[in-house]
């Protein structure tokens, strides 16, 4: 039994490292993708030694506005962090006032000398 399952390990770590060489060597892709149509999108370089140094430079100058782009997008998250971090504190300070309550009612619930404990 154990020796079925250690083989069947193997095989599947094997099967799952040879489908990522596979992808790996079979997908080459240089730059990002952009989905949106009405936006720029990061140009590909094609490995052709023909390209003149016009279409070059063209192509570098939009993927420069494409990361900028990218880079000014990054900009708007960062008013949503500093506001996640507004929250995260105001839940602390609550947090915080409700340990000391419960210290408060811990203390005041608890006698103040041990109870006296008589019988046989």
């Amino acid at each position: 039994m154990i020796d079925f399952t250690i083989l069947s390990l193997i095989c599947l770590f094997a099967i799952i490292i040879g489908m990522q060489l596979v992808k790996k060597f079979t997908t080459f892709k240089e730059g990002i993708d952009d989905n949106d149509s009405h936006q720029l999108s990061f140009h590909k370089y094609v490995k052709d030694g023909e390209k003149d140094k016009k279409e070059l430079a063209d192509k570098n100058a939009l993927n420069i506005q494409f990361i900028i782009q990218k880079l000014a997008k990054l900009g708007e998250t960062d008013s949503k962090f500093v506001d996640l971090s507004g929250n995260v504190s105001d839940l602390n300070g609550q947090v915080q006032q409700l340990v000391q309550s419960q210290k408060d009612y811990t203390q005041q619930t608890t006698p103040s000398s041990p109870p006296i404990i008589s019988g046989t």
